[in-house]
């Protein structure tokens, strides 16, 4: 970071951006999860749609998708837009369209002196973590990617699965590593300024499906996450990613994917326990895009899968295409109703940063970088 920035930032004073009622942001992201992705698991699993828990939300919007350089986008580009409020071109992770470095939200919260975490299960170089966390002009540059999320961003807990990042990558970086759910476990004490590395298999973590491994759920990692983080008096900023409801979709599996969102609500779940009693947390449920084009037809009954069919075609790897479809925005917690409308993904960066009282340092950044 630039030295001005640096200066700048120390005429802010913490009252300055402390005094928004918002603690603690949470943004949940299903990849590739859309309206009909969400009906089709709320039919299978309890017998009717509508059901899911954040389906229950008390404040529910919409989203548009597109990126820069198409009306459908990447999960690079929409993440990166939902991280930084700019719209970039598919492939590219925390850089604008003309391929300059702009500040996501896990920059901006660290900077604020909150505490910071991504997880996912897929891989944590993987698309969304790294337009949350990263600065790269393509997607595939995981060398890039690791190197930018461990030097730059560093977030305090980095989650998921391991391609193209090693234990002792993450040790040189200050990082302590996690193996196995035993290690995650284990974990305990204030998080203070430990940077924890969570890499728990080498490419993927199980499908919800099937049996558990070694390797723990996205959901009993979002309640380590929430345990760790809430130590820190000055508040978190923490993203969670089912990664694999996208992978499901692509290959037209709609049993993986129901299985898949489900997981993302038990991780919903466990924050909404965590949530009780507290006022100063805003909770996101949202998507990067729509995966497949999948329309659900009639219901079934549960444990049966509802009638359905993909509309999209496929790619040159046999796999169905994203679609351009808007998907569901849900938020509770303080400040959720400003989510309650349609919106563009760009807008979940900008409504975030404002309901956490953090704008004067992302105007900075933004004109420094």
């Amino acid at each position: 970071m630039k030295r001005s920035v640096w200066l700048l930032l120390l005429g802010f004073t913490t009252q300055s951006w402390a005094q928004s009622p918002v603690k603690n942001l949470i943004i949940v992201v299903g990849d590739g999860m859309g309206y009909e992705q969400i009906k089709a698991t709320g039919m299978y699993f309890n017998g009717r749609e509508g059901s899911l828990n954040f389906e229950s939300f008390p404040h529910k919007g919409d989203m548009s998708t597109a990126s820069a350089s198409d009306k459908v986008t990447d999960s690079a580009a929409a993440a990166t837009a939902m991280a930084t409020g700019v719209k970039t071109i598919n492939g590219y992770v925390g850089r604008d369209a003309r391929a300059r470095d702009v500040p996501n939200i896990t920059e901006i919260a660290k900077l604020s002196g909150k505490s910071t975490g991504l997880l996912t299960s897929v891989a944590v170089s993987h698309a969304t973590p790294a337009g949350f966390g990263a600065h790269e002009d393509f997607r595939e540059k995981k060398n890039g990617i690791v190197d930018s999320l461990l030097s730059d961003t560093r977030p305090n807990l980095l989650w998921g699965a391991a391609t193209e990042i090693n234990p002792e990558w993450c040790q040189y970086k200050g990082y302590s590593v996690l193996n196995n759910l035993s290690d995650l476990e284990n974990l305990s004490g204030n998080l203070d300024n430990r940077r924890i590395a969570g890499l728990f298999a080498s490419s993927e973590l199980a499908w919800e499906f099937e049996p558990q491994g070694q390797a723990p759920r996205l959901h009993e990692m979002t309640r380590k996450a929430l345990q760790m983080l809430s130590t820190d008096a000055d508040g978190f900023f923490l993203m969670v990613e089912g990664g694999k409801i996208d992978w499901a979709s692509h290959h037209a599996d709609l049993y993986k994917t129901v299985y898949e969102v489900q997981g993302l609500a038990q991780s919903v779940a466990e924050i909404l326990k965590w949530m009780e009693g507290r006022n100063d947390t805003l909770l996101i449920v949202t998507a990067d895009h729509e995966t497949g084009g999948l329309k659900v037809g009639a219901n079934r009954g549960a444990r049966n899968l509802p009638d359905h069919q993909w509309t999209m075609p496929k790619s040159g790897d046999g796999t169905l295409t994203h679609s351009g479809v808007n998907v569901p925005v849900y938020a509770t917690g303080q400040g959720a109703e400003a989510f309650a409308r349609s919106l563009d993904n760009t807008e979940i960066f900008q409504l975030s940063v404002k309901a956490l009282g953090l704008e004067p340092i992302h105007k900075v950044l933004s004109q420094n970088l």
